[in-house]
């Protein structure tokens, strides 16, 4: 795997992380 294939793994990664989170804390907050 090149430096750029694994940047973008973990870009992919990182952002869906971010979107889970803010959906979670999205979820809480409306309750």
């Amino acid at each position: 795997m090149t430096d750029l294939q694994a940047l973008i793994v973990f870009g992919v990664f990182f952002t869906f992380v971010l979107l889970a989170i803010i959906g979670v804390t999205v979820a809480m907050s409306r309750d």
